[in-house]
C-alpha cells in the first residue's frame, strides 16, 4: 500500500532555507501528549466525517478499528523498519479499540503507540550513526543478498539482532546508489552521516500536532484518499499558498516510504516545460542555483522538502532525483528555474498540421488544452472577456474552421481537470442539447447536468486525445464524446478520479472531504477505471504508480442509471478497420517504435520484485539500461536523420535538442491522431455509400 500525503509545489515567493535545530541528538526524546483541544477535535472531526462523507453512516466498528490500526502503524512505520514483531504483538490488544477511543475523543492508545514509534527511531539511528562511524569500506558490497521492493513482502522484525541486519542492508543499498552515481567514499560518509542525524533532529520536532493529525488522517483514510484533516498551521499554510503567486517548480509531491515523490506536473509550469522531471520520480536532493551545495532530502518532511524547492522567481533549483523501479531507477539531475506559471502557456493553444491522406493534402486542427480553467471572479463581476477553458477553446475552433481544417483534435493530455462545469460546457460546443455528466452527492438524488444550448461550434470530425495524467474534469469530457460516438477517444487509459471534495472548516483546522461522484451518461463511472480510449497507444507513464488505482483506499466502482440520451454517431463498427490501418502505419513509424519500446521496459522493469546488494550485480545492471537506453536512442535519432551517439550524456543532449527543434511542433502521437482521424472520415464515407460493407 502507498501513503500519500499531497501538496503543491510552486506556491510561495521565498524559499525557506533549511536551519539546524538548536538541540540534537543528545537532547532528550520528548513524551508527546494530546493537547487540551484534541478530544472535542477528535469527536467534531469524527462526526463531521461520518456525516459528511458521501458514504454516509458507514459503521465505526469493529473492523473500521482493525483497519485504522493498520493504517497508523503504516504511517509510523510502513516499511516495518523501527518498531519490532513484540512492540506489535503488544499492540494487538488495541486492535478493535479505536472504533470507540474516536467516538469518545480519547487519545491514550494512538499516543502511546506514536510514542513507542519514536523511541524506536531514536534507538535505531543511534545504531546506525556508530554503524556508519565503522567506515564505509566496512560494508560488504559483494553479498548475493536480495531485498525486496514492496514493503508488503516485509515481516516485522522479531528481535534487535533481525532489526540490525535489515538496516545493514539498508545502508548497503544506499552505499551502492551512491557509488553507482560516482560519489566518492569519504562524500558518501558524510552524506550519510548527515542524513540520519537529520532524521534524528527531526523526531525532536515532531509535534503532538502533527501526531494528532497522521492518527486522525488514518481514520479519514479508512473512507477514501481524498479525504483530509488538515491542522490548524497545515490548513493556514495552504490559505497563505494559495494566496500568493504560482511561482516554483509547478509539481504535485507527495510522500512514499522515505522519499518525496513527483505525483504530477502543473501544466504550464516550469517543470512540465522543462520536460525532465517525471511522475513518479523520486527527489533525494536539492541544490541552489548553479553550484549550491546538493542537500540530501532522503526521510526529510515533505514541508521541509517544498521549502527547499520553493523560490524566488528567476532562480534555479537543482533536484537530484531518482527514477521510478519501472523506468530502471536511474539517478540524474534536473536543473529547473523558477518562475511564475504563465497564463499562456496553462491556456488553450491552437496548430495545425498538415497530413497527406490517399495522395491529398489534409489539414487537422489541433487544440491543447493543459486544464479545465475558469475565471469565476471574472465571470461573477460581469466581465465580457473572462478567460475559460470552453470560451477559449469555441474561439479557436471558429479560427480554426477559417483555416479549413478537415478535422479536429482535442488533445487532453497531461489535463488534470479542474472546473466541472467548465467540462461540461465544453461537451455542448460538440452536441446540440444533451445530459453531459450525471452526478451523485451526498444525501441528494441524482443530478443531471444537460447542455440546453442548441448552438454547436463544431461538428466535423473529431478526436480526443488522453494519457495517465488526463483526470478528472477531463474524463468526464472524453468519457461523453465517446458515450455519444460524438468523435474517437484515443491514447493510454485516464487517470480514473472520479470523485467530488469540499472543504470544512472546523474548529480546530479544516477537512478536505469527498461528498459526491461523477458518472459518465451511461451510467458507468471513471472512478478507479478512468476512460479506456477507442485505440490505444503505448503508455509512456506507469499505470501502477500514478492513477487512482495506485491508492489501496480509492473508492470502489459503481454504477448508476444511465440518462436517456442519443447517439450521435456509431463508431464501434470502424474500430477494428481502424486499429487495423494503424498497426500497419506505426510498423514503420520512428516515433511509434520509440514509444513501444519505452513501454515494454516498464513492464519488464514492473516485474522486478527484488534490488541486489551486490554491487557488480548493480553496476552490470545499470550498464544494461544505459545500453538499452543508447540503443532505442539512436534508433530514434537516426530515423529522424540525426547522428548515432556513444553515451548517455551525449544522448541526453542529442535529445533535448530535438526537443528543442520541435518546441513548436507536433509529436507522433498526435500525427497519428490525425492519420486515424482521417482513416475514420474515409470509412464513413464508404459506408455511407455502401452500408453493406460495415
Amino acid at each position: 500500500m502507498t501513503h500519500l500525503l499531497r501538496t503543491l509545489v510552486g506556491l510561495g515567493l521565498v524559499t525557506l532555507v533549511f536551519m539546524t535545530p538548536a538541540f540534537g541528538a543528545g537532547s532528550e526524546l520528548p513524551t508527546l501528549e494530546p493537547l487540551n483541544v484534541h478530544p472535542r477535535a477528535t469527536r467534531f472531526i469524527v462526526d463531521q466525517v461520518r456525516s459528511n462523507h458521501l458514504i454516509r453512516n458507514a459503521p465505526l466498528d469493529d473492523a473500521a478499528s482493525s483497519e485504522i490500526f493498520d493504517r497508523y502503524l503504516e504511517v509510523l512505520d510502513r516499511r516495518k523498519q523501527f518498531l519490532l514483531a513484540k512492540d506489535i504483538a503488544e499492540f494487538e490488544a488495541f486492535r478493535y479499540g479505536f472504533d470507540d477511543a474516536l467516538k469518545r475523543g480519547q487519545l491514550s492508545l494512538a499516543f502511546k503507540i506514536v510514542n513507542r514509534a519514536q523511541s524506536r527511531r531514536d534507538t535505531r539511528y543511534t545504531w546506525i550513526l556508530e554503524r556508519l562511524e565503522q567506515g564505509i569500506e566496512s560494508f560488504d558490497l559483494t553479498t548475493h543478498t536480495e531485498i525486496p521492493i514492496d514493503a508488503d513482502d516485509l515481516a516485522w522484525p522479531k528481535n534487535m539482532a533481525e532489526a540490525d541486519l535489515r538496516w545493514e542492508h539498508n545502508l548497503t543499498d544506499a552505499i551502492i546508489t551512491m557509488r553507482l552515481n560516482e560519489r566518492e567514499t569519504t562524500e558518501i560518509q558524510e552524506l550519510l552521516t548527515k542524513r540520519y542525524t537529520n532524521r534524528q533532529n527531526q523526531i525532536r520536532q515532531y509535534t503532538s500536532e502533527e501526531a494528532f493529525a497522521d492518527y486522525i488522517n488514518s481514520f479519514t483514510h479508512i473512507y477514501d484518499p481524498h479525504t483530509v484533516y488538515f491542522s490548524p498551521r497545515t490548513a493556514e499554510d495552504f490559505h497563505m499558498q494559495m494566496r500568493m503567486s504560482l511561482e516554483g517548480i509547478g509539481a504535485l509531491l507527495g510522500t512514499e516510504d522515505e522519499y518525496v515523490k513527483v505525483i504530477s506536473l502543473v501544466k504550464g509550469g516550469p517543470a512540465e516545460l522543462n520536460g525532465e522531471l517525471k511522475p513518479a520520480d523520486r527527489i533525494v536532493g536539492v541544490g541552489q542555483e548553479e553550484n549550491g551545495p546538493m542537500i540530501d532530502v532522503v526521510g526529510r518532511r515533505i514541508q521541509d522538502v517544498v521549502d527547499l524547492i520553493r523560490g524566488p522567481s528567476g532562480t534555479t533549483v537543482r533536484l537530484e532525483v531518482l527514477e521510478p523501479v519501472s523506468a530502471g531507477g536511474a539517478s540524474k539531475i534536473v536543473a529547473i528555474e523558477r518562475e511564475k506559471v504563465k497564463l499562456e502557456e496553462a491556456a488553450a493553444k491552437k496548430k495545425i498540421v498538415t497530413l497527406n491522406h490517399n495522395e491529398v493534402e489534409r489539414r487537422i486542427g489541433v487544440i491543447e488544452l493543459p486544464k479545465m480553467y475558469a475565471d469565476l471572479e471574472g465571470e461573477q463581476r460581469g466581465e465580457e472577456d473572462y478567460r475559460s477553458a470552453s470560451r477559449d477553446v469555441e474561439k479557436l475552433i471558429y479560427e480554426l474552421q477559417e483555416e479549413n481544417i478537415d478535422g479536429l483534435i482535442l488533445d487532453l493530455r497531461d489535463n488534470g481537470g479542474g472546473s466541472l462545469p467548465e467540462a461540461h460546457k465544453l461537451v455542448g460546443l460538440f452536441i446540440e442539447t444533451g445530459p453531459t455528466v450525471l452526478v451523485k452527492g451526498l444525501g441528494r438524488a441524482r443530478q443531471t447536468m444537460k447542455d440546453n444550448n442548441k448552438a454547436v461550434a463544431y461538428d466535423g470530425p473529431l478526436a480526443v486525445l488522453v494519457n495517465r495524467s488526463s483526470a478528472s474534469a477531463s474524463e468526464i469530457f472524453a468519457g461523453a464524446i465517446q458515450d455519444y460516438g460524438r468523435g474517437l477517444v484515443l491514447g493510454s487509459q485516464t487517470y480514473g478520479k472520479g470523485s467530488i471534495q469540499s472543504i470544512l472548516s472546523l474548529n480546530h483546522g479544516q477537512l478536505k472531504i469527498t461528498q459526491g461522484k461523477y458518472y459518465r451518461i451511461t451510467g458507468e463511472t471513471t472512478q478507479h477505471q478512468g476512460v479506456h480510449p477507442d485505440i490505444e497507444f503505448p503508455g509512456l507513464i506507469d499505470a501502477e504508480a500514478v492513477g487512482e488505482s495506485a491508492y489501496s483506499n480509492a473508492l470502489a466502482l459503481d454504477k448508476m442509471d444511465p440518462a436517456e440520451f442519443d447517439r450521435l454517431g456509431r463508431v464501434d463498427g470502424l474500430i477494428e478497420a481502424l486499429q487495423s490501418k494503424h498497426e500497419e502505419r506505426i510498423e514503420t513509424d520512428p516515433y511509434f517504435d520509440y514509444y513501444e519500446r519505452v513501454e515494454e521496459r516498464i513492464e519488464f522493469h514492473r516485474s522486478i520484485t527484488s534490488v541486489s546488494l551486490n554491487e557488480e550485480v548493480r553496476r552490470a545492471r545499470k550498464a544494461e539500461i544505459e545500453a538499452w537506453r543508447i540503443e532505442i536512442g539512436n534508433d530514434y535519432l537516426t530515423n529522424l536523420g540525426k547522428e548515432a551517439v556513444a553515451t548517455i550524456d551525449e544522448l541526453d543532449e542529442a535529445m533535448d535538442e530535438v526537443k528543442q527543434e520541435r518546441a513548436d511542433k507536433v509529436d507522433g502521437m498526435v500525427k497519428e491522431s490525425g492519420r486515424i482521424l482521417l482513416d475514420f472520415v474515409y470509412l464513413k464515407l464508404i459506408v455511407a455509400f455502401n452500408p453493406a460493407v460495415q
